[in-house]
């Protein structure tokens, strides 16, 4: 199987998955979330800031890991149907 064969497959894969969008989404919150860090990095003394982060974080671990998970599951589906070793 070629090379353009393979990403047809992937892409197929994660977009139907829902993993592309989920994949923008985080990647969107994590974005923001480190501009609100650089933000505190400059002024330490912002506690509402500092609150306002540590609120955040939790949420984007978790969403972090349940791609992580999402990403085994597609990587799974790939080796066992469409990439044979050989």
């Amino acid at each position: 199987m070629g090379y353009d064969n393979r990403a047809a497959i992937v892409d197929f894969i994660t977009h139907s998955s829902g993993l592309d969008s989920r994949l923008s989404e985080y990647d969107t919150k994590t974005g923001g979330w480190n501009r609100k860090f650089n933000l505190s990095k400059e002024n330490p003394l912002n506690k509402n800031l500092e609150e306002a982060l540590r609120k955040e974080m939790k949420p984007l671990e978790q969403e972090s890991l349940m791609i992580a998970s999402g990403i085994a599951q597609v990587q799974k589906i790939l080796e066992d149907c469409y990439l044979p070793s050989s």
